[in-house]
């Protein structure tokens, strides 16, 4: 995995018009990767774009080629980057509704719904990770000794 520059613009474009289509009409890559709090990782011909306006939480979209089983280990390793890498505390996005592969993907990589909400692009379903359930959870564990007094 490793973090797109500038001279990447192409390889992103590509990619993100792969991923979005028409939705992608508009989205010029170098103009993005110039701000310097946007993050892109790119894994293969998977992609995690990362945009953040204070430099902690950080919205997310993701453009995979790769499914199931393969997505979700790459993703994992893109969400614990952005958290051990990049100081990130929480990780939100907007999915919607009729995507029903993408909600199941969000759940499985640990997201938490907010529910579904009418947005200016229809109904969506808001998830979030927060870094301080990453951090406790991978923490090992551990047995309590048991103190005794005499």
């Amino acid at each position: 995995m490793r973090r797109l520059t500038l001279s990447d613009a192409e390889i992103m474009s590509s990619l993100v018009k792969a991923c979005m289509g028409s939705l992608a009409y508009g989205f010029e890559a170098k103009e993005w990767l110039q701000n310097e709090s946007h993050v892109a990782l790119l894994d293969g011909d998977d992609l995690g774009l990362f945009e953040t306006p204070d430099g902690y939480n950080f919205k997310m979209h993701w453009c995979f080629s790769s499914k199931g089983k393969t997505a979700l280990r790459v993703a994992s390793s893109m969400r614990d980057k952005m958290f051990d890498g990049f100081g990130a505390l929480m990780l939100w996005g907007w999915t919607p509704v009729f995507c029903s592969g993408a909600r199941w993907f969000n759940r499985q990589l640990g997201g938490v719904s907010r529910g579904v909400h009418e947005t200016e692009n229809g109904p969506e379903e808001f998830f979030y990770l927060e870094r301080a359930k990453w951090a406790i959870s991978s923490l090992p564990r551990v047995q309590t000794p048991t103190v005794t007094t005499e």
